[in-house]
Order: C-alpha cells, then structure tokens, then sequence
C-alpha cells in the first residue's frame, strides 16, 4: 500500500517574542513538515546570537524535521533544545572549522550513517522512523573536508 505525504513551505516573520514549546500538532491526513536552514554558526547578520530564533522558527512552523547546515554541535544545541523543550532528537554530521551539518527530527532517529559518495563536504544523513524509515541527508557544500 503506497502512501502519501504532504509537504509544505512557508514564510516567517520572527518579530513575536513569544516562545512556547508544545508537541507537534494532530493534522489532517499524513503531512510532514520540513525545514531547512543556513544557521551561520547561530548568528545573525550583525552576529547576534539568534539560536532563540531558530528555536522558535522551528516551533512556529511546526516543523518534523530540520535540517541546519553551519551549525556548531554542542552548547548552542544544548540551548536549542531547552528553547523546545526538549521535541527534537538531532544527529551531527562532518564538522570543518568548528560547525557542520546537523539534522533534527521530532520522530525518534535511528542511526547516523556515513557519507556516501566522492564529495567532501559537511554531510549528514540519518535514517528518521515513521511508518516507513526515511533517509534525511543534510549538507554544506560550501567549503571542502581534508582527505
């Protein structure tokens, strides 16, 4: 029997400084929500901390699934996941310079698998369950990993 899932995009404004954790959202049919950000190393623009953004970013969305690339492991995490709570399972990925690729899921993570391929790059893949296992790969491509 072949299932179907419903993906969506949406825009944000982060002007609310409201943060509230609460457990996803009972919806409709079988919709899986998918985000995917550039976190640049939890800073903003004018290098302010924004991992309380993201964090709420990530909530208002209602989000399943994250993938963040230029992502430190570690403390800033550790944070993220007090600002939700606590909802998100995460796997890191390859790390150059300190900050790579992580993917986080409200759905419990199975493993995280190696890199397959050529490319050397910051990538993560982990295997997300559902009613059927789903491979998530995060990646960077903007710099090149040693040999």
């Amino acid at each position: 029997m072949e299932e179907t899932f419903a993906v969506t995009t949406t825009a944000t404004s982060m002007a609310s400084d409201s943060l509230t954790a609460s457990p996803p959202k009972a919806r409709a049919g079988k919709t899986l929500r998918l985000g995917s950000l550039n976190v640049h190393r939890w800073e903003d623009a004018e290098y302010g901390d924004n991992v309380e953004r993201v964090a709420r970013l990530a909530l208002e969305q209602d989000l399943d699934l994250l993938c963040l690339q230029e992502s430190p492991a570690g403390h800033d995490l550790s944070r993220f996941q007090q600002h939700t709570g606590g909802a998100f399972k995460y796997q890191t990925g390859a790390r150059c310079g300190g900050f790579g690729v992580t993917v986080l899921s409200r759905h419990r993570l199975q493993k995280h698998l190696p890199s397959k391929g050529s490319i050397r790059a910051r990538v993560v893949t982990a295997e997300v369950h559902l009613e059927a296992p789903l491979f998530l790969t995060s990646a960077h491509l903007g710099g090149v990993l040693p040999e």
